[in-house]
C-alpha cells in the first residue's frame, strides 16, 4: 500500500487536479493506494510514503526527510506519470 497526500496552498483546486491525475495513474497499475488532500498549513499532520505539491509549496513535514514529488506544471499528466514512475521504481515496484 501506498500512502500519498497532495499538498496545495488550501487543499482544493491545485490538490484535486493531482489527486484526479494520480488516480488516473494507478488506475493502470496492480498496486494498492491511498490518497488525500490537505492544505500547507496541515501537510505536516500527516505520514505519507510520498508527498506530492507543486514546486513553488514549501513544506516540512517534522522536520525529518520526506519524498517529495514536485510538479512544475500541474496539468501535464506525464511529467507527473514520469515522476510517480521514479518513485515507485525507487520503492521497488
Amino acid at each position: 500500500m501506498i500512502d500519498i497526500v497532495v499538498v496545495c496552498s488550501l487543499g482544493l483546486g491545485s490538490s484535486f487536479i493531482i489527486e484526479c491525475n494520480a488516480k488516473k495513474y494507478f488506475q493502470n497499475k496492480n498496486i494498492k493506494y491511498n490518497i488525500m488532500r490537505c492544505d500547507v498549513t496541515t501537510a505536516e499532520f500527516y505520514e505519507a510514503d510520498v508527498y506530492i505539491c507543486s514546486e513553488d509549496i514549501n513544506f516540512t513535514v517534522d522536520k525529518k526527510q520526506i519524498n517529495k514529488i514536485e510538479l512544475l506544471d500541474l496539468m501535464d499528466e506525464d511529467e507527473l506519470k514520469t515522476k510517480l514512475d521514479g518513485f515507485l521504481k525507487s520503492r521497488g515496484f
